[in-house]
């Protein structure tokens, strides 16, 4: 996760939602073989990258579905990562909020939590020169 992971939190303005992605891109199969038998989630094959270059290996890319039952396994994760350690407890604190219901609509204390959530993620995974906490300086 740390070296070819993404945590990212986008939000729809059309819904008024927000929807956490967690990513693990690679070209070794084997581990995305491995992710998708494990856990829950989708696997993409991108042949050629962006510019359908033939020179480049086929990608395949790891989406884990931000699900309750995937909690132990991101969990059992954070005493291992370096650059995403923060990330990943923020993506736990969003995964947490799923199910916390008002009816069918989502309890409004869950909606800031992941408007929160958000935030501090997009200071985490701001681009430029990074501070010792992983906020960007710029």
């Amino acid at each position: 996760m740390d070296g070819e992971g993404t945590v990212n939190i986008s939000h729809l303005p059309k819904k008024d939602e927000y929807r956490l992605r967690l990513q693990i891109v690679n070209t070794d199969k084997r581990l995305i073989d491995w992710l998708s038998s494990n856990f829950k989630g989708h696997v993409y094959e991108v042949k050629g990258h962006r510019r359908n270059n033939p020179k480049w290996r086929t990608r395949y890319e790891y989406f884990f579905f931000p699900k309750k039952e995937n909690l132990p396994l991101l969990k059992s994760m954070i005493p291992f990562l370096i650059c995403k350690k923060e990330q990943m407890k923020i993506a736990i604190r969003f995964i947490e909020t799923i199910g916390d219901l008002d009816g069918n609509r989502l309890k409004r204390s869950a909606y800031e939590t992941r408007k929160e959530c958000k935030a501090q993620l997009n200071l985490l995974n701001a681009r430029g020169i990074k501070q010792e906490n992983g906020a960007s300086n710029d």
